[in-house]
């Protein structure tokens, strides 16, 4: 059997939340020792993932386990999937404000799991978030600029359209 690589950015952020959701079924040494992360906003708040499970089609726990560590089956490659995210993600900046923030949510989150990242663990965030682009995962966002849109006037959403061309 071989690895079937995420298609496409929304796929990939769906990925992230399919993390959150199963990471209390991964062993935590495969937690602590990624060192990969891609992380989007969802409702507000930073959810997780490590390049080996996010970059692939339909993992589970199970799969994301087994594939990572046996080689009689097909390998998760961290090389391969992060050629792949590196068209819709970048590595955050250490020492900024995004990358504290990050760190620190990172390691929350892994203390559920009574674990620490790796000293070597890096984080990365989509293109367009960091472009400030709404679409990179803002539901909230999203959400409130539709409603104000549909307040404007004919007129006044046809200006804002060539504004945002």
């Amino acid at each position: 059997m071989t690895a079937t690589l995420a298609s496409s950015a929304d796929e990939v952020l769906k990925n992230i939340e399919h993390f959150s959701r199963l990471a209390h079924d991964i062993d935590g040494q495969r937690l602590s020792s990624a060192r990969a992360w891609y992380a989007t906003k969802v409702n507000g708040e930073w959810k997780f993932g490590p390049s080996k499970f996010i970059g692939y089609s339909g993992l589970d726990a199970d799969s994301y386990q087994r594939r990572g560590m046996k080689k009689e089956d097909f390998p998760l490659d961290g090389r391969t999937t992060e050629g792949l995210l590196q068209q819709w993600f970048t590595e955050v900046e250490e020492g900024t404000e995004l990358a504290e923030e990050l760190r620190r949510k990172l390691n929350e989150f892994l203390a559920g799991f009574g674990k620490k990242p790796s000293i070597a663990a890096r984080i990365s965030v989509s293109k367009d978030y960091l472009r400030g682009d709404a679409s990179a995962g803002d539901d909230e966002l999203v959400k409130a600029l539709a409603v104000i849109y549909r307040r404007l006037s004919a007129a006044d959403r046809q200006q804002f359209k060539q504004l945002i061309s």
